[in-house]
C-alpha cells in the first residue's frame, strides 16, 4: 500500500464521524505515529492510551480503532522505507562524486 492510499483509507474511516470525533482520530493518528517512531517515549504511549479511551467513550468501535492503528503502522513503515531509500540514493550519489570528480576545463 502506498502512503497516499493509506491516507485515503483513514479519511474514509473518518467520513461518518462528527467534527469532534474526526479531530480526536487525527490526534490519535499523530500520537500513534509518534509512539511508533519513538518506541521508548512513555509520554507518547500514555497519550495514545488516553486518546484510545476517549475514542471508545465517543462510541468508536474497537475494530475501527485497531484498523486506524494498522494504517498508522503501515504509514510509519512506508515512511521509514522511503527514508532508507533516500539515504541509499544520497550515499550512492556521494560515492559517484568521489569516483568521478567534476569536469574542469582548466585542467
Amino acid at each position: 500500500m502506498q502512503i497516499k492510499a493509506i491516507k485515503e483509507q483513514t479519511n474514509l474511516l473518518k467520513e461518518s464521524l462528527d467534527n469532534e470525533s474526526k479531530e480526536l482520530v487525527d490526534n490519535f493518528i499523530q500520537a500513534y505515529q509518534e509512539m511508533l517512531t519513538n518506541e521508548e517515549d512513555e509520554q507518547a504511549m500514555d497519550k495514545v492510551g488516553e486518546l484510545e479511551e476517549q475514542l471508545k467513550k465517543k462510541g468508536i468501535a474497537e475494530q475501527k480503532i485497531e484498523e486506524i492503528s494498522r494504517y498508522c503502522e503501515d504509514l510509519v513503515d512506508l515512511e521509514k522505507k522511503r527514508q532508507t531509500k533516500n539515504e541509499e540514493i544520497q550515499t550512492e550519489a556521494k560515492v559517484q562524486q568521489v569516483n568521478f570528480p567534476p569536469f574542469n576545463k582548466n585542467s
